[in-house]
């Protein structure tokens, strides 16, 4: 019985993928080289698709080496208003800030000086003083008439093809140099020499305590000054904390190389 069923069964599926699958005419294999025909163009795409995708990351490389991408102006990147030619040095750094002043037991008071080095920028002139304020206050450097095209107010040719100026920070130091000067003027007795091409004694210490004031303002620093007591109970201001600066030394660098630098 189950000889004569099996029999049936294999009959009838038989039967059916005659009728139902094939053709009378058609052979069972060309079925199959029919399916492998229908899947080649699928298949076949691919290459193009890759083409297509490595040509897209090539035009994409090449828009953005033509136009590279522009940070937004920050501290740490260089603002609009800035000196362009030189906003690629810019880094920032944290530095512990020195010069406090702080009061003895007795209650007398001192100032108290970066214990790393001794270099010292105030007190009874020296000449490494001199020196050392020199340095801060640099030059003017040399600009191209491109570079120059970027400064926001009037700027001179001061000789075919090039342009000065100073960066703000060190017209300030050179200000501030000029007032301790002003202080200690037994030792600095040109100060009261009228010079041409040079602002008389007071014009130029208002110039400069202005133009300080302003700058002071502008920066805008948030750094908390706290109060203390001492151990003589006296209630100091601690103005030796931590700020978040420009390297002034990457500055000092660029203008030095820019004064030497033969247009």
């Amino acid at each position: 019985m189950f000889e004569r069923a099996r029999k049936l069964f294999f009959y009838k599926t038989l039967t059916e993928i005659e009728d139902g699958f094939l053709d009378d005419n058609e052979p069972f294999l060309h079925s199959i080289s029919t399916e492998k025909t229908r899947r080649y163009p699928r298949n076949s795409a691919l290459p193009w698709m890759i083409s297509t995708f490595a040509l897209a990351l090539c035009l994409l490389a090449t828009l953005l080496i033509s136009y590279p991408l522009k940070l937004p102006a920050s501290y740490e990147t260089g603002f609009a208003t800035e000196m362009q030619a030189g906003v690629h040095i810019i880094e920032t750094e944290e530095v512990h800030f020195w010069g406090g002043i702080k009061a003895h037991p007795n209650g007398t008071f001192y100032m108290h000086f970066d214990p790393s080095t001794h270099v010292r920028y105030v007190g009874k002139p020296t000449a490494e003083m001199d020196e050392a304020w020199n340095r801060l206050t640099g030059r003017f450097v040399t600009l191209t008439k491109e570079e120059s095209e970027s400064i926001n107010g009037e700027i001179s040719e001061y000789k075919p093809g090039g342009y000065l100026a100073a960066t703000a920070s060190q017209h300030n130091l050179h200000c501030l140099n000029y007032i301790r000067q002003c202080l200690y003027d037994d030792h600095y007795p040109d100060v009261h020499i009228a010079r041409e091409g040079i602002p008389d004694y007071w014009l130029h210490i208002d110039h400069c305590i202005d133009t300080l004031r302003q700058m002071l303002q502008c920066a805008g620093d948030m750094t908390p000054v706290p109060k203390a007591y001492t151990e003589s109970r006296l209630l100091l201001a601690n103005t030796e904390m931590t700020h978040t600066c420009r390297k002034f030394e990457n500055l000092l660098e660029w203008t030095q190389y820019r004064y030497k630098q033969t247009l």
